[in-house]
């Protein structure tokens, strides 16, 4: 667990972009894939996993997905959602101290020590390599429209 607490989940690293890769594929082909489940607070993976079957259209949605390498050419539209760093923070720490049982001092330390330096390393660039930038935090209704018809467009040809 000492170990566990003292990974840098900010970056690439720590997460498993091989396996991700791996269902991708599977549920590309129609197949279905077995989703771990991972508890935030022991930092674990739990026994418990969800199946999940292929679908026509597939949304990866994750902060890490566009800095690996090991997901190079996976996917067809990315989109980079640019969200200001304050209401980051704000959500950060709402959820870390409210979902995940975190302190106030704990959430500012992560912070500053991991989570800020990682997003410049890895996460900022992706930006200007990602199909759309939708900016305005998620909240850009006329970005949504666009990439909602756009997923239409796709289930109407498959």
């Amino acid at each position: 667990m000492a170990e566990r607490v003292i990974t840098n989940y900010d970056h690439p690293d720590a997460f498993e972009h091989s396996l991700l890769r791996k269902h991708l594929h599977s549920l590309q082909s129609g197949g279905s894939i077995d989703y771990p489940e991972y508890c935030y607070k022991t930092h674990t993976r739990l026994p418990d996993s969800t199946t999940l079957d292929a679908k026509k259209v597939i949304i990866v949605e994750g902060i890490m997905v566009m800095s690996a390498p090991e997901l190079e050419g996976v996917f067809d539209l990315s989109l980079f959602v640019d969200t200001p760093p304050d209401i980051c923070l704000l959500r950060r720490m709402q959820r870390d101290i409210n979902e995940r049982g975190r302190t106030v001092d704990c959430v500012s330390e992560q912070y500053q020590n991991t989570v800020k330096p990682m997003y410049h390393a890895f996460i900022e660039p992706n930006k200007y390599s990602a199909d759309m930038i939708i900016t305005g935090g998620g909240e850009n209704q006329t970005a949504l429209q666009v990439v909602a018809h756009h997923v239409q467009s796709i289930l109407e040809q498959k």
